[in-house]
């Protein structure tokens, strides 16, 4: 009974020390990999303009148009 007990205590402390947990060495490098494969990945886009932007841009070039055609 006191083996498993000393055991058990091993193991908490054992867990409690990251590097020679494998679980969160393994989880730490994961988590460093995928973050690196995230900043390679493909470059920011713009999103594109809503429907209204478009429209409101549509309309100021055909207001411009407008007022060169009365010129």
């Amino acid at each position: 009974m006191h083996i498993l007990l000393n055991e058990m205590k091993e193991l908490a402390a054992q867990k409690k020390v990251p590097h020679r947990d494998f679980y969160n060495i393994r989880k730490e490098l994961f988590s460093r990999t995928l973050a690196d494969s995230e900043m390679r990945s493909a470059p920011y886009e713009f999103p594109e303009d809503s429907p209204i932007e478009k429209l409101e841009e549509r309309r100021q070039r055909l207001e411009r148009q407008i007022s060169q055609d009365v010129k």
